[in-house]
C-alpha cells in the first residue's frame, strides 16, 4: 500500500498478493484511487477506533464489513450510492445515517464493480492544518482501514484475479514508481549553482522505498542539500521516508547548521514508532562556495573538480540515525571553486553484488571524473551502471558550483 500527492491531490493505491487454499501465490489484487475532495477537515483525518470500512459489490451488497457477513446484507442506511458510483472516487462531509453524522471517503476499485466506503465519525476529524506530513499521516492512516477489508475481499474472489495476474504486477510496479516520485520535491534554481537528481527503484512489483534527496533555500544565500536513505522498503519505509524529509526541510528552513540538523534529526527519529534506521547527508552550502557538510552512516559525498580530478569527503562522518544518540556530531568543510561538482547518493548506486563498497565507491569516481558534462547527462551515466537486477533503490543528486552570485559579489 502507498501515499502520495500528484498535482496537490493525494493518491492512493494498493496491492495485496492472493494465494490458493494450497498456499501458492496465484494473484495480485490492485488498485488506485486518487481523492480528488479531499477537504480541508479531512487534512488531518487520524484512524478512529469507531469507524467502519465496508466494500460493496455490484449491487451494492456487502462483501466485506466491519462485522461478519451473513447472507445478502444491504449497504448502511443514508449511504448516497448512486452519488458515490457517479462520482467513482471522493469524499462526502455531513452525511447523515443510523450511526450519526457521518464523513465517508469512497473509491471504485478499478476492474470491478466494487466500491470502497470507508466510514469516519465527523466529530472525530480534527480540524484544518497546512501541513504536508500531517496530510500524509493522514491519508495513510485512510489507506490502512481500506487495506484490511481488501485483505478480506481478495479471499472471496480468486476466481476473478487469476487471468490479470501479470497486467497487475506490470500495473503496481508502474504506481510503486509515480508514487515514490510523487513524494519526492521539485528542485528549485538557487543562484549561483546547478541542480539535478533522479531515482531508481529496486526491481519488484511495489519495491518502493525510503531513498530521498531535497534542496532548500535557505533564505539567506545559504543552499542546504539532504540526501538519506530509511532502512527497509515498502510503506512503512516510505512513510518514515516522508516525515525525515519534512523535518530536514523544517531544519533547513530554520538556518540550522549541519551539526545542529543531525542532532535534532536524531532526537525526531528516535520517537518514531518501531524506532527506525536511516542515513543521511545533509550540507550547506555558502554564496561563497564554502561548503559546510555532515553524514550520519552515509556514503562520502564526491567531489569532482573542474579539471575532472575527484575526492570523497571523508570529513564530519558519524553513526546512522536511531542506533544511539551522537553528541556533539562531527562536521566536515570545504571550498568548492566555479565548474566544481558535487555528487551526494544512497548506498543503492555502489553496492554490487560480489564486490566490496570501496569497489563501488571506485568505479562512481572513474565514471564520474574526467571532462565536464551536463548534470543530466552525468545523472543518467551514474544511475545507469547500476546492476541489474536492482536489489536495492539509488538516488542521487548532483550540484555544480557555477561561482558566487553578482548579487552577492557586489
Amino acid at each position: 500500500m502507498l501515499i502520495g500527492r500528484g498535482r496537490n491531490r493525494p493518491i492512493i493505491a494498493f496491492g495485496y498478493p492472493t494465494r490458493a487454499a494450497s498456499g501458492a501465490r496465484n494473484g495480485m489484487l490492485a488498485g488506485s484511487l486518487a481523492l480528488d475532495q479531499f477537504d480541508a477537515a479531512l487534512k488531518r483525518l487520524l484512524y478512529a477506533p469507531g469507524g467502519a470500512e465496508t466494500i460493496l459489490d455490484g449491487a451494492d451488497n456487502v462483501i466485506a464489513g466491519p462485522r461478519p457477513v451473513e447472507g445478502l446484507q444491504p449497504a448502511p442506511k443514508g449511504y448516497p450510492l448512486a452519488i458515490m458510483r457517479r462520482r467513482r472516487t471522493g469524499v462526502l462531509a455531513g452525511i447523515e445515517t443510523d450511526r450519526g453524522t457521518r464523513l465517508l471517503a469512497f473509491a471504485r476499485v478499478e476492474g470491478t464493480s466494487w466500491l470502497v466506503v470507508v466510514d469516519r465519525d465527523r466529530d472525530d476529524v480534527i480540524g484544518p492544518l497546512d501541513d504536508a506530513l500531517w496530510l500524509e499521516i493522514g491519508a495513510l492512516a485512510l489507506l490502512a482501514g481500506v487495506g484490511v477489508l481488501l485483505t478480506l475481499a481478495t479471499a472471496r474472489r480468486l476466481d476473478r484475479l487469476d487471468r490479470r495476474r501479470d497486467e497487475a504486477l506490470t500495473e503496481q510496479r508502474s504506481i510503486a514508481v509515480i508514487l515514490q516520485r510523487s513524494l519526492l520535491p521539485d528542485l528549485p534554481d538557487p543562484p549561483g549553482l546547478t541542480v539535478h537528481a533522479d531515482y531508481v527503484p529496486a526491481h519488484g512489483a511495489m519495491s518502493v522505498g525510503g531513498d530521498w534527496y531535497d534542496v532548500v533555500e535557505m533564505g539567506d544565500g545559504r543552499v542546504a542539500l539532504s540526501v538519506g536513505d530509511v532502512a527497509g522498503h515498502g510503506l512503512a519505509a516510505a512513510a518514515v521516508m516522508g516525515q525525515l524529509r519534512s523535518a530536514v526541510r523544517s531544519m533547513a528552513l530554520g538556518c540550522a547548521a549541519p551539526v545542529e540538523a543531525l542532532t535534532q534529526l536524531d532526537r525526531f527519529t528516535s520517537t518514531l514508532p518501531g524506532r527506525p534506521l536511516a542515513t543521511v547527508v545533509y550540507a550547506v552550502l555558502e554564496p561563497t562556495g564554502r561548503l559546510r557538510y555532515a553524514a550520519a552512516g552515509h556514503p562520502p559525498p564526491l567531489l569532482v573538480r573542474a579539471d575532472g580530478s575527484t575526492a570523497f569527503l571523508q570529513d564530519g562522518r558519524s553513526p546512522l540515525l536511531g542506533v544511539e544518540p551522537v553528541e556533539p556530531r562531527p562536521e566536515g568543510s570545504v571550498e568548492l571553486a566555479p565548474g566544481d561538482t558535487l555528487i551526494i547518493y544512497t548506498d543503492g548506486l555502489v553496492e554490487r553484488p560480489g564486490d566490496t563498497i570501496d569497489d563501488g565507491l571506485a568505479a562512481l569516481a572513474r565514471q564520474a571524473g574526467g571532462r565536464a558534462r551536463d548534470l543530466a547527462q552525468l545523472t543518467e551515466s551514474l544511475l545507469a551502471t547500476v546492476s541489474e537486477p536492482r536489489r536495492d533503490d539509488a538516488a542521487i543528486l548532483c550540484v555544480r558550483f557555477e561561482g558566487q552570485p553578482s548579487s552577492v559579489a557586489s
